[in-house]
């Protein structure tokens, strides 16, 4: 697969008051203000949203992920939200001395998430990676179209979701610090 190349802009949602107050920036795929040039791996459909680029893969039943930012901090991505975060099927991670940290969360609120196995879910995520160099953090995961989880939103291939983006500021690897950035732009999975 073809590695991304350059810089990144940030990414993600954030933490309990992540897409609260204020205008959300939304952009149509591969557009965007401030968005990075990005390479997008092969087979890989690619958005980005107040600079943060997602890039996905429908493989089967289950679609693989990136998501990369111009942060050392927390970035994420949310699928199919009510209103802001509320009822989205939120990924936020961060890489911290190397190591990945994600959670899969559940937008428990307009402007709060928490994670799906503190709420009664389960956490779907599979083949975890990610680096933090240079200044961008890249994660990837795979998540099930359809988890069976009732926190989880399926995504039908074919059809159109909105996605909401976020990244915290450089050094903050945790869940829970405000966002830096976020915004959304929609797509069809």
């Amino acid at each position: 697969m073809k590695r991304i190349l350059g810089a990144f802009f940030v990414l993600l949602m954030s933490s309990a008051a992540a897409f609260g107050g204020g205008e959300s920036e939304s952009v149509e795929p591969g557009a965007g203000a401030g968005a990075a040039v990005v390479e997008t791996m092969e087979g890989y459909s690619s958005a980005s949203a107040s600079g943060v680029n997602v890039q996905w893969k429908v493989d089967g039943d289950a679609i693989s992920v990136q998501m990369s930012a111009a942060t050392t901090g927390w970035i994420a991505v949310g699928f199919d939200p009510s209103r802001q975060m509320a009822d989205a099927d939120i990924i936020i991670g961060y890489v911290a001395d190397g190591e990945v940290f994600l959670r899969d969360d559940f937008g428990i609120g307009k402007v709060r998430h928490g994670a799906d196995v503190d709420n009664g879910g389960t956490d779907d995520l599979s083949n975890i990676e990610g680096t933090e160099i240079g200044g961008v953090t890249s994660i990837s995961f795979t998540i099930p179209l359809d988890s069976g989880d009732a926190l989880d939103k399926p995504l039908v291939p074919g059809s159109t979701y909105k996605v909401i983006v976020a990244y915290g500021p450089d050094g903050t690897d945790d869940f829970g610090t405000y966002h830096g950035s976020r915004g959304s732009f929609e797509t069809e999975f």
